[in-house]
């Protein structure tokens, strides 16, 4: 591979550790794939039965990934409903009534934006929002999906009961046998099956107080299971640790979806390959050599760069390193000196 291509690769961002939702649907590699387990299929059969589904894995062990990968895009009627709470006021996490009507002001937003993007204006946003890091479509991927396939008089009908019952302030209850209307018209018109994804719960839980943590699973969570819709919420394992915690989520949600673990080389190798392919249309060997991917390897089983977050921030500071260095490939030279960057004081 010459240098200029490596340098392309690099102007793409193709290892970025935090890409967006929609850049994780076209980047994942199914587990189902990779390891004997088949947890894509699990999500998208527990979204169709209106189960409440806890997805189990480390931070950056590719929670949101496998749920930005399986629901839409694995399953064109599964309407998807991001529910991104980090930035939002804190009584939003805790008090039911305020959460409630922060989902139905989100079902309202992504509707909207869902039915005013064409595949035209969607191309033409990323490119004005990401212009350095564009992701293509894969071939055969569709991008009219979930709340896309909504319709204009649902997307109406939607505007109009959330605008009539906002006008005024509403318990809980009737906050949330409004949002129960609202999912009805979501699920009505063209069968779609509406999803509540709860996928940050990782940074705006770490960082709470105890009460806070037990407010949302004990009182909110449990709440939601008066909706007739599909519940998705990724949840760190520390907080199964927590025997108080761990009765208040395995009593709000029913099924248990664990992010699988890499078993070899081959494996990671397919998810990097994934980022070149999609940015560049490039084999990841034209990128860094077998001794790099098994040192990547070795961090990730080794517990030292376990997570897959990790892994993608260490390559993508080895192929700096490579392109500064003038390397025409990543090695595992550059690969330990990444590590040794991110262990230094």
């Amino acid at each position: 591979m010459s240098l200029d291509e490596l340098r392309a690769v690099q102007a793409a961002h193709a290892f970025n550790d935090a890409p967006n939702r929609y850049e994780l649907g076209e980047y994942h590699v199914p587990f189902q794939d990779l390891v004997p387990a088949h947890p894509e299929g699990a999500l998208i059969t527990s979204a169709h039965r209106r189960e409440r589904i806890a997805v189990v894995g480390e931070s950056g062990a590719g929670k949101s990934s496998l749920i930005y990968g399986s629901l839409g895009p694995l399953d064109p009627v599964i309407a998807p409903i991001v529910m991104s709470v980090a930035i939002e006021p804190r009584e939003v996490i805790s008090e039911p009534a305020k959460m409630f009507a922060f989902i139905a002001r989100e079902i309202v937003r992504q509707a909207r934006a869902a039915e005013l993007l064409t595949d035209e204006s969607a191309d033409a946003q990323l490119t004005r929002t990401t212009p350095d890091r564009r992701v293509g479509m894969r071939p055969g991927r569709a991008r009219r999906f979930g709340f896309s396939l909504l319709g204009v008089q649902a997307n109406l009908d939607l505007t109009k009961q959330y605008e009539e019952r906002s006008k005024v302030e509403r318990s809980a209850s009737e906050a949330l046998a409004n949002l129960a209307q609202m999912l009805d018209i979501v699920r009505q018109p063209g069968g779609l099956t509406p999803v509540l994804v709860f996928d940050d719960s990782d940074r705006w839980l770490r960082d709470a107080d105890e009460t806070t943590r037990k407010e949302f699973y004990g009182r909110l969570l449990p709440a939601l299971r008066e909706l007739s819709c599909a519940l998705v919420v990724a949840i760190h394992p520390m907080y199964l640790r927590d025997a108080e915690l761990r009765d208040d989520i395995e009593r709000a949600l029913q099924v248990r979806i664990d992010v699988p673990r890499l078993p070899d080389v081959a494996a990671l190798a397919s998810i990097l390959e994934s980022r070149t392919e999609v940015h560049c249309e490039i084999d990841l060997a034209a990128v860094m050599d077998a001794s790099a991917l098994a040192r990547l390897f070795e961090l990730y089983s080794s517990g030292i760069r376990h997570e897959l977050r990790g892994i993608l921030k260490t390559a993508h500071v080895a192929l700096t390193d490579a392109c500064d260095a003038g390397a025409p490939v990543i090695t595992a030279r550059h690969i330990d000196a990444a590590n040794a960057l991110w262990d230094a004081p």
